[in-house]
């Protein structure tokens, strides 16, 4: 049964890497597409139901928050207000262009009245 365990290692090892080789694919390719998300901070606590999320990316972005698209003027910036239910939001940005390329960020937002 020893003889096993190396074997069974060895296994393991090489399927971590080929995952870590995909994710990293994955990311090079989001990278291509910047999104920077300025306001609300991740992991927020606020005590207003109506909260702004703002951010910025490229002016030829198709932007979307929580699967409705926002508008992204010619600097590439883009803002909505977003009404909040009590205890832990969601929000999903996700920006994409027409080469394909996509970047996403998914914020918690807490919301205590």
């Amino acid at each position: 049964m020893k003889k096993g365990i190396p074997a069974l290692i060895a296994i393991l090892i090489i399927a971590a890497l080929v995952t870590s080789a995909v994710i990293l694919t994955q990311n090079t390719s989001e990278a291509k597409l910047p999104l920077e998300i300025t306001t609300p901070e991740k992991e927020s606590i606020v005590t207003s139901p109506e909260i702004l999320v703002e951010g910025i990316t490229t002016a030829d972005a198709v932007v979307s928050i929580n699967e409705a698209i926002i508008a992204v003027d010619e600097e590439g910036k883009f803002s909505t207000e977003l009404i909040l239910g009590e205890g832990p939001n969601l929000i999903e940005i996700i920006a994409s262009d027409y080469e394909d390329n996509e970047a996403s960020v998914l914020l918690t937002v807490i919301y205590v009245p």
